[in-house]
């Protein structure tokens, strides 16, 4: 079910959080080290208070990442909560994430052209699944 307004981030949309969430999420050593890459699936709500709730990872991919992306959405600003018939109502969403390591070869000459330093590793957010919950 969708609701007749989606819920905001901060005055914006989906697009600003994935930003947000990337800006705080760092690859963890311990899956640098590992070499250990791929998607994970995180579920939650946005409650009628704008507040993120129910944090529940689908897809596991490292404990670390889990426990990093938990205490990120636990930060997160308050949101304008979704509406139906005026009211506000509780959406879950579903955040896929994905940790990539890049070759050390092409990651330094893709740094070298942004003028930055190397970096082992890189994340990235895909497209949010909204459902709104039944009341």
């Amino acid at each position: 079910m969708q609701a007749e307004v989606m819920p905001k981030f901060n005055g914006g949309e989906v697009q600003d959080f994935r930003t947000w969430v990337m800006s705080q999420i760092h690859y963890p050593e311990s899956m640098v080290k590992g070499k250990i890459q791929g998607r994970m699936l995180v579920e939650f709500v946005i409650n009628k208070e704008g507040k993120l709730t129910d944090f529940h990872v689908i897809k596991e991919l490292h404990k670390d990442a889990s426990e990093q992306v938990a205490d990120v959405l636990s930060k997160s600003p308050l949101w304008t909560p979704g509406q139906n018939n005026g009211k506000a109502v509780s959406m879950k969403f579903i955040l896929p994430l994905d940790f990539r390591l890049s070759s050390p070869h092409g990651m330094r000459r893709q740094m070298q052209l942004q003028n930055r330093s190397p970096r082992q590793a890189r994340m990235r957010t895909g497209p949010m699944r909204l459902t709104r919950l039944s009341s």
